[in-house]
């Protein structure tokens, strides 16, 4: 059996729990998502220093340096904004941060095709050579700045930020389709002086130059680069 192959064996289990014991018990149930998640390995996606971890309910580490880090989102986050998304298999996706490229796999299942932009280099061949491995054909990843977002590949129905912001990206929201186009992010802020920060899953729905926003459930992840918000004193 080739290495990858027993790799695939090994982890279907935990692939088994993840989906019916962190995403059924917490909401995530629609069924074209649920077969998503069953179908693509986690595992394959990651460096095999951290191949134990994938399934795991937590934030996993794709790349850190000096002035950069990058995270892969726990499942259940992950699941929770893509099912708030309601992607239909006739839309285009933009996903803001794909890492690796777990999620845009993940979306591929979902969408008739998705954009990736991602800034740093290293991540972006890694998702193009994963996605080219699992032969998902419906899948351009970009490399660039991610708070500029792609608008060469839109309008988008929906864009997925994969990370937390301090604010609403409105230069993404330009970039939805004008009619019912989605915006889903988790989007941090702080209790009061002095306290820590806290997340939420957000849903941002454009019609024409109108823009609702929607916070929809608790969640926490790191914050994507680009998107933290402004260090200074704050009342």
């Amino acid at each position: 059996m080739a290495p990858s192959e027993r790799l695939l064996k090994d982890k279907a289990p935990s692939r088994f729990n993840m989906v019916n014991c962190q995403l059924r018990p917490n909401g995530v149930g629609e069924a074209r998502l649920i077969q998503a998640f069953e179908s693509v390995p986690m595992e394959m996606f990651v460096s095999p220093a951290i191949q134990s971890l994938v399934y795991a309910d937590a934030d996993l580490p794709l790349a850190e340096g000096p002035t950069f880090k990058r995270w892969l989102l726990a499942p259940l986050t992950l699941g929770k904004l893509l099912q708030l998304a309601d992607i239909q298999p006739d839309d285009t996706v933009l996903v803001v941060g794909c890492g690796s490229g777990y999620s845009l796999a993940l979306v591929a299942h979902l969408a008739a095709h998705v954009v990736g932009i991602e800034s740093h280099d290293g991540l972006a061949a890694l998702a193009r050579t994963y996605t080219q491995e699992q032969k998902i054909p419906n899948i351009q990843v970009v490399t660039g700045a991610l708070g500029g977002g792609y608008p060469e590949g839109g309008p988008y129905d929906v864009i997925l930020v994969e990370g937390a912001v301090g604010e609403i990206p409105l230069v993404l929201t330009q970039q939805l389709c004008p009619q019912h186009g989605r915006l889903v992010v988790i989007m941090k802020g702080k209790t009061g002086f002095g306290q820590a920060e806290f997340g939420k899953g957000v849903l941002v729905m454009r019609t024409e130059d109108t823009l609702t926003q929607v916070a929809k459930f608790d969640a926490n992840c790191p914050y994507l680069p680009e998107f933290e918000p402004l260090k200074g004193f704050q009342l």
